[in-house]
C-alpha cells in the first residue's frame, strides 16, 4: 500500500531543496560577484556624484540666479496685493459673469427644456433638408440634413418626457457619476444649481433659430460646437483633466490637434494661476529645462531657413509647455497613479493595433532590407508613421508599466499593467527595430538593478548561458541581431555615411549650428554629403543633430537637462523613503535612457509626438519625485508657490 504524502511533507521538501539550491557553491558564486559589482558600481565616483544630497538646493542657493530673484522679485506682501487685484479684476469682468451665469443655467434647467430646443431644432432641419431634397436639386447632403433632423427630434421627444434638471440627472447616473469623479476629478454634488424659472418660448425660439442656421451650418457642426464648448467648460474648472486627455492621447492625435490641446490646458491652467487656484513653482530642473526652450526657439529664429524653421519650433516650444504644465499641476500621488493609469491603457491600445497589424495587416516591406531579412514580411508601425518611431514610444513607457505592476495591489489594475508590458513587448518585437530592441535591454538592465541588486546575479548567469541559448533564437532575430554593425546592410551602411557628412558639416557650424528643423539640414546638407547620398532629412543621431542645429551651446544645455536630471532622481534613490516613487521615477529615468540610447542611432526628435512625450516622462520623473519630497518634508523650491497656494482648497465655483 503506497504511502500518502502529505502537503506540509511536500512543502518541507520544497524548503529543503531550495536551502540546497541557495547554498550551492553555483550560486553563491554568482551571488558574491553580483554583491560584488553592486558595490563598485554604488561607491564609484561618478555614483556618489550623482547621488548626491545636495543636488539641488545648495547650488542654487549660491547662484547668481536666486541673487537676481531675490533682489528683484516681488515681496510676499507685495504679490499678495498683486494676486487679490488680478482675482478681483478677472473674477468681475463682464466676460467672466457671463460664462459664470450661462454655465449656471445650462445645469439648473430642466432636462425638458433641452427636449424642446431639439425638437424644433430637428423639426425645422428635416424640413429643411425635406424640401431642398424634392424641391430644389436633390444632393446627398439634403438627405443627410434630413435625417440629422430627424435623430434630433427623436432625442427631444425622448428629453422632454424627463422631469429632472439637467445637474441632477447628470449627478444621479452611474457612468457620468464615475467619469467626472474618477477621470475628471470633479464632485458631482457640485453640478447641482438652484432650479430656474421654466419659460418655453424661449427655448421655441432658439430651436427655431437654430433650425434656421441648418441652412447654411451642418447640425452636426452645432451639436459638436456645444459638446467642444462644455469640454472647453471642464478643461477650465479642472485642468489636471486636459493633461490626462493630452497623455492619454498622444499615440493618437495629430501634431495640430496636440498642438491646440496643449495650448487649452496651458490657458487653463495660467487662468487658475492669476486668479491663485493653482500653485506656480520651479525647481533647479525646471530652470535648465527653461533654458533649453529659449535656446531652442532662438534657434528657429536665427535659422538658415527661418520660413521652414519657425513652424518647427512653435511646435517644439508648444510641447515643451506640457512639461510645465504636468510639475505644477500634478501634486497628489494619487493623481499622478490616475494619469500613469491612462498612458497604460493607451499603450495597450497602441501595442494591441502593432501587434494585430503584424498578424492581419497588409506586408509591407518599405522599411526593410529585403535582400538581407527576406524572412520579415512586414514591420508594424501602429498609430505612427515609421516602425523605428513606433519602437521609441514604447521603450519609453514600458519600464514604467513594470513599475506600475510592481506598485498596484488591485489585481483588476495589476492585469491592465501586465496586457500594457506584456503586449507591449510584443509589438516592439515586431518593430524589428534594433535600435529600439538595444535601448530597451539597456533600460531593462539598469531598471531590475535598481529594484534588487541581485539581479546582477542574474545577468551572470544569462550571459554565462547565452552561448548555449542564442542557436535556439528565432532566424529572423538571429539575423536581424548579428547584422547591427554590419556595413552590408543598407540601413547601416546609410547611417554611417550620414554620420560622416554631418561631422564634416560640424567643422564650420559647430559654433552656431545650423538651425532648427529638416529645412535647414536639408538646404545645408548637401554641399557635405558624400557621394551616394546627396539627400537626407537628418543627421541620423539625435545628439549629431541637436549639436548641429543649435550649436555647441545648445547641446551643452540639453547636457544640462540629462545631467540634472539624472542627479535628481538617483539622489533621491540614494536618500528618499518611499519606494513607489523610486520605482516611478526610476522606471521614467531608464525609460529616458533608453530614447537616448535610440538616439545614437536615430534622430528620435524628429518625429513631434516622440519629442512630446520625451518631455511627459521627464515631468513624470520629476513630478514623482517632487510629490514624496512634499510628503516626506515640507520643504520649498525655488520661489516655491510664487502665487501662494493657500487658495487652492478654497476653490468652490467654475
Amino acid at each position: 500500500m503506497n504511502k500518502r504524502i502529505t502537503t506540509s511533507e511536500v512543502s518541507q521538501k520544497r524548503t529543503r531543496l531550495k536551502q540546497l539550491f541557495a547554498e550551492s557553491l553555483f550560486v553563491r558564486l554568482f551571488l558574491f560577484l553580483a554583491d560584488f559589482f553592486y558595490k563598485k558600481i554604488k561607491y564609484s565616483k561618478i555614483a556618489q556624484l550623482l547621488s548626491s544630497q545636495s543636488e539641488s538646493r545648495s547650488l542654487y542657493d549660491n547662484s547668481l540666479t536666486r541673487q537676481f530673484v531675490s533682489r528683484f522679485w516681488f515681496k510676499p506682501k507685495t504679490r499678495l496685493l498683486i494676486k487679490n487685484k488680478i482675482q478681483f479684476t478677472v473674477e468681475n469682468s463682464f466676460f467672466y459673469k457671463l460664462y459664470i451665469k450661462s454655465v449656471n443655467y445650462l445645469l439648473a434647467a430642466k432636462v425638458r427644456i433641452y427636449g424642446t430646443v431639439l425638437f424644433v431644432y430637428g423639426f425645422c432641419a428635416a424640413s429643411i433638408g425635406l424640401i431642398k431634397t424634392f424641391v430644389a436639386v436633390s444632393v446627398d447632403d439634403d438627405y443627410f440634413l434630413f435625417a440629422q433632423g430627424i435623430v434630433l427630434l427623436f432625442v427631444g421627444i425622448i428629453f422632454a418626457i424627463s422631469k429632472s434638471d439637467m445637474g441632477t440627472m447628470l449627478s444621479g447616473s452611474r457612468v457620468i457619476r464615475f467619469f467626472v469623479e474618477k477621470i475628471v476629478g470633479y464632485k458631482t454634488d457640485k453640478l447641482i444649481r438652484p432650479a430656474v424659472s421654466e419659460n418655453t418660448l424661449i427655448p421655441m425660439l432658439v430651436g427655431f433659430l437654430l433650425g434656421i442656421s441648418s441652412m447654411f451650418v451642418d447640425p452636426l457642426y452645432v451639436v459638436i460646437g456645444f459638446f467642444a464648448f462644455i469640454y472647453l467648460s471642464v478643461v477650465f474648472t479642472v485642468p489636471e483633466f486636459g493633461v490626462f486627455v493630452t497623455l492619454f492621447f498622444v499615440p493618437f492625435f495629430p501634431t495640430l490637434l496636440l498642438c491646440a490641446q496643449i495650448l487649452l490646458v496651458f490657458v487653463a491652467y495660467f487662468c487658475k494661476a492669476i486668479r491663485g487656484k493653482r500653485s506656480v513653482r520651479f525647481t533647479n530642473l525646471d530652470i535648465f529645462v527653461v533654458i533649453f526652450a529659449i535656446i531652442l526657439f532662438f534657434g528657429g529664429l536665427v535659422s538658415s531657413s527661418v520660413s521652414t524653421s519657425l513652424p518647427a519650433v512653435c511646435v517644439f516650444v508648444c510641447f515643451m509647455l506640457t512639461y510645465f504644465v504636468v510639475v505644477n499641476l500634478v501634486k497628489t500621488a494619487e493623481l499622478l497613479k490616475k494619469l500613469l493609469f491612462g498612458m497604460s491603457v493607451s499603450l495597450f491600445l497602441c501595442a494591441f493595433i502593432g501587434v494585430w497589424q503584424n498578424f492581419f495587416g497588409i506586408a509591407d516591406t518599405t522599411w526593410t532590407d529585403v535582400d538581407m531579412f527576406s524572412e520579415i514580411e512586414t514591420r508594424v508601425v501602429s498609430t505612427f508613421e515609421n516602425p523605428n518611431v513606433f519602437g521609441e514610444y514604447l521603450i519609453m513607457l514600458l519600464p514604467m508599466m513594470l513599475a506600475l505592476f510592481l506598485i498596484e495591489k488591485s489585481i483588476e489594475k495589476r492585469g491592465v499593467f501586465t496586457l500594457a508590458f506584456g503586449v507591449g513587448c510584443l509589438a516592439l518585437i515586431f518593430t524589428w527595430s534594433r535600435g529600439a530592441w538595444l535601448g530597451f535591454l539597456i533600460s531593462m538592465v539598469l531598471y531590475l538593478i535598481v529594484v534588487n541588486k541581485r539581479s546582477i546575479a542574474v545577468y551572470l548567469l544569462g550571459l554565462a548561458a547565452l552561448p548555449l541559448a542564442y542557436p535556439f533564437f528565432p532566424e529572423s532575430i538571429r539575423s536581424r541581431i548579428e547584422s547591427i554593425g554590419n556595413m552590408a546592410d543598407s540601413s547601416t551602411s546609410y547611417r554611417v555615411h550620414i554620420w560622416e557628412a554631418t561631422w564634416n558639416m560640424l567643422q564650420d557650424w559647430w559654433a552656431t549650428g545650423i538651425g532648427v528643423g529638416v529645412g535647414a539640414f536639408r538646404e545645408i546638407y548637401p554641399s557635405y554629403s558624400l557621394a551616394g547620398i546627396e539627400t537626407a532629412p537628418h543627421s541620423h543621431n539625435l545628439f549629431f543633430q541637436i549639436f548641429i542645429e543649435l550649436g555647441i551651446v545648445g547641446l551643452i544645455a540639453f547636457f544640462a537637462v540629462i545631467i540634472v536630471a539624472a542627479r535628481k532622481c538617483c539622489s533621491y534613490l540614494a536618500h528618499g523613503s518611499q519606494r513607489e516613487t523610486k520605482l516611478i521615477s526610476s522606471a521614467a529615468l531608464v525609460g529616458l535612457i533608453a530614447i537616448l540610447a535610440q538616439g545614437l542611432t536615430d534622430h528620435v526628435w524628429y518625429n513631434y509626438r516622440i519629442f512630446l512625450m520625451f518631455w511627459i516622462v521627464l515631468s513624470i520623473m520629476s513630478v514623482s519625485i517632487d510629490i514624496s519630497s512634499y510628503e516626506d518634508k515640507r520643504t520649498d523650491d525655488v520661489e516655491s508657490y510664487v502665487t501662494g497656494g493657500q487658495n487652492e482648497k478654497a476653490e468652490t465655483s467654475i
